[in-house]
């Protein structure tokens, strides 16, 4: 190995030994957030990129995630499976995002299954199941009315039917064709969620290489963080630490 290798090794063992995480904001419409990434240059880990966007003053609500595994060819076939599953850049965005934050609301008189329908731009995308009459069952005691629960879509067919529309309309109904809620709201749409993913990834890409090579990073909205070093965090009471020993 070269000097200058070993140079940078040591340089990067104090830069981030244990990694560091790159971000850069997005703004699409009413919605603000960001797209990150964690690097950890020593075990070759290709976490994935994480977009979440959300509506300033609504919380959680409405709060929309991407997962995008950063290999052109995406996750390896057989790898293990796990929620949210990273999917290649390619296509991720047009089947939709892993998952959009919604509040069901309902009520204990509500006769199970209830389900949750989707119309996207006006076209019914379809349905998906929220209680069934065995939890209505177990739950019904301790459920007021009306109820509000926090949830949201993550139904793979239901978000690629959805994911071209800007308008949302989701109707939570029981079995008896009572309505408990509607609500519609707006939505980016998936070439406008990729467009903005791709140019917060190259902003990201570009920060990560000067941040590896050590090179000074310049003023802006996105940033690199080294992780904190586990080891290096002083207890109370420990030896070298506040509080007594």
């Amino acid at each position: 190995m070269s000097a200058a290798a070993l140079l940078l090794g040591a340089a990067l063992l104090v830069q981030g030994d244990w990694g560091w995480t790159c971000e850069a904001p997005v703004t699409l419409g009413d919605y603000k957030g960001s797209v990150s990434r964690e690097f950890f240059p020593w075990s070759g880990d290709h976490s994935p990129y994480r977009m979440r966007i959300e509506r300033p003053g609504s919380g959680d609500r409405y709060a929309i995630s991407w997962t995008i595994d950063p290999r052109p060819e995406g996750p390896p076939r057989g790898s293990k499976r796990r929620w949210p599953n990273p999917r290649k850049q390619a296509g991720a965005f047009r089947a939709g995002p892993d998952l959009v934050r919604i509040d069901f609301k309902w009520g204990r008189d509500a006769v199970a299954p209830i389900w949750v329908h989707y119309w996207g731009d006006g076209a019914y995308a379809g349905a998906d199941l929220l209680v069934t009459a065995r939890m209505m069952k177990r739950r019904i005691a301790n459920i007021p009315s009306p109820y509000s629960s926090e949830g949201g879509l993550a139904s793979r067919r239901l978000l690629a039917a959805l994911a071209p529309a800007r308008i949302w309309t989701v109707v939570v109904t029981d079995s008896a064709g009572k309505t408990y809620s509607s609500e519609t709201f707006s939505v980016p749409t998936w070439r406008e969620a990729e467009s903005a993913f791709r140019h917060a990834r190259a902003r990201i890409d570009a920060m990560e290489r000067r941040y590896r090579s050590l090179d000074p990073l310049p003023e802006s909205d996105a940033s690199c963080t080294p992780h904190e070093d586990p080891e290096a965090i002083v207890r109370f009471g420990e030896p070298g630490g506040p509080g007594p020993a």
